[in-house]
């Protein structure tokens, strides 16, 4: 049955998916529906939990079929901080803090605010709060289904709950669709096969079926 409602979430077409969610009332909306609808399908194809966070932080699978001369898989806990929390939930908490944060988000945060020559600061990263958070029980966290209990605790009591109980906001653009219109020259200018095949870095054929698919609107790769 598991695989059965996966199969089904994966044919369904993105462009129909994103399109069903942008008219639904706002509190049935979920941004970016199709990505996610399509990341469920295949965290439901998954053999083991142990793949979960390699596939949510990857659009390969496996990185040997896509670059070239790879011969070892890469090891997300393969880091100079040996940590191991006996608890699948803090330990990706744990790699994000160490990988997804400096490599994505705070990149784009420093891009972005610098761009207008702005100074953004990050009091929750802190050494002292990071330090003491990971000092508190997983079930402190997420209780009841709710991730950031304690924080919306502590907001609970200072500023109205329309404020925070809301939909995520992220840095997310429209790339996506711009690498499909305006951008989608430049784009490959840089991914034909030609190009690829002299760089010598990745299998051209693969990285030409990800950009078909994504120009077909079945599927965002961005």
């Amino acid at each position: 049955l598991r695989l059965k409602f996966a199969y089904l979430l994966n044919i369904i077409p993105s462009n129909l998916i994103d399109y069903f969610f942008s008219i639904m009332p706002n509190r049935f909306s979920i941004p970016q529906a199709s990505d996610k609808f399509y990341k469920l399908s295949k965290v439901l194809s998954l053999n083991s939990i142990d793949d979960l966070y390699p596939y949510l932080i990857s659009f390969w699978q496996n990185e040997k079929n896509l670059v070239l001369g790879l011969t070892d898989k890469v090891d997300y806990k393969n880091f100079e901080i040996n940590f191991n929390t006996n608890h699948f939930t803090e330990d990706m908490q744990f790699t994000d803090i160490i990988t997804y944060l400096p490599n994505d988000i705070l990149t784009k945060l420093d891009r972005s605010s610098m761009a207008v020559s702005l100074e953004a600061r990050v009091p929750f990263l802190d050494h002292n709060l990071v330090e003491y958070s990971m000092q508190i029980p997983q079930e402190f966290k997420i209780y009841n289904g709710k991730t950031k209990w304690i924080l919306r605790e502590v907001l609970n009591k200072y500023i109205p709950k329309n404020l925070f109980e809301r939909p995520k906001m992220g840095f997310g653009i429209p790339i996506g669709l711009w690498m499909r219109g305006p951008l989608r020259d430049w784009v490959e200018s840089f991914i034909n096969r030609k190009k690829l095949n002299e760089m010598g870095l990745f299998d051209s054929e693969k990285v030409i079926e990800k950009w078909n698919l994504h120009l077909s609107e079945k599927n965002n790769f961005q």
